[in-house]
């Protein structure tokens, strides 16, 4: 699978984190459903999720508002 990578924002902006954060979590929900969609839901592990998109498994438990 293809590594996703948010695009982050200028942090000139007061606001560039919860952007930043919302980039993250697209990105995350993005290829979650990716793996969900070739694999299948119970098929799919955190670890892999996180391996495409570059990231330790403990990382992507930061983002989603709810699991």
């Amino acid at each position: 699978m293809a590594i996703l990578t948010p695009k982050f924002p200028d942090h000139s902006s007061p606001f560039s984190r919860e952007q930043e954060r919302r980039h993250k979590e697209t990105a995350l929900l993005s290829a979650a459903a990716k793996r969900f969609d070739a694999e299948g839901v119970h098929a799919t592990r955190p670890e892999d999720i996180a391996a495409d998109l570059g990231l330790t498994k403990t990382s992507i438990g930061y983002y989603p508002a709810s699991k």
